[in-house]
């Protein structure tokens, strides 16, 4: 498809949206309605164009606004230079290891829950305890955050990446803790799944030093080129009312 007719269907697309009436379905969340507001948000965003894929790392603002969240949870705050927007966080995961050239037999310090212990296993990783001989060699530590009832931070050889999985701590602890303990150079990943009106979408992000996370973005980009416009505004709209930003 050429540059004038992709133009050509985006017009057609926002036209079609702008030419709908009908009142919004209202589609529950857990028991809940849509949070208001949100379907005018999505046919905004979608008359003025976004039909189409975002950038590669996702959008600015949604970068934005998830790095500042960490940083209210006590860890770096991060500039949208430092996230990269996934479809999911098992995703964010699976970028994070690939990205770091972890596979096959490499080793991984695991303490406690670890809530995607199936899709390491699926890529054969060798999953250590923090006092197994042979954590000395591990490429990564993962801390599962969300599950973890010790967060103390894991002692890491000099070598050893930190992964630090937050689950959906972004909404649902209060922001004004130590709960990261700082985690200067960890990489992070979570997800957005939880917010209301996202069930439907699947959001999740990594995000780390800048330097890290350019490593992840040819992976990310090969699996799914990127998260699709209408769910990160939904995502965007979503974490706005969770933080009073909207």
């Amino acid at each position: 498809m050429t540059g004038s007719d992709d133009s050509v269907v985006a017009q057609r697309l926002a036209q079609r949206v702008r030419g709908t009436h009908h009142e919004p379905v209202r589609v529950p969340f857990r028991d809940e309605a849509l949070p208001e507001g949100l379907p005018a948000y999505l046919r905004e965003h979608l008359s003025a164009g976004e039909t189409h894929y975002t950038t590669r790392p996702g959008l600015g603002e949604l970068r934005q606004a998830i790095g500042q969240e960490i940083g209210r949870l006590g860890g770096p705050t991060y500039g949208p230079e430092g996230v990269v927007i996934t479809a999911g966080e098992g995703e964010s995961l699976f970028v994070t290891l690939l990205g770091l050239g972890i596979g096959e037999e490499a080793k991984v310090v695991v303490d406690g829950e670890c809530r995607h212990r199936e899709l390491l296993d699926l890529l054969r990783i060798d999953l250590v305890g923090p006092q197994d001989p042979t954590a000395g060699q591990a490429k990564a530590a993962y801390r599962d955050l969300e599950t973890a009832g010790d967060r103390t931070r894991l002692p890491l050889s000099n070598d050893c990446q930190e992964i630090v999985a937050l689950g959906g701590l972004i909404r649902s602890v209060p922001r004004t803790g130590d709960h990261l303990d700082r985690s200067e150079g960890a990489i992070m990943i979570g997800h957005l799944d939880d917010l209301k009106g996202i069930d439907h979408f699947r959001v999740g992000y990594a995000a780390g030093p800048p330097v890290l996370v350019k490593r992840l973005m040819t992976w990310k980009q090969a699996l799914s080129i990127c998260s699709a416009a209408p769910s990160q505004r939904a995502a965007l709209f979503a974490l706005s009312i969770s933080t009073g930003s909207l």
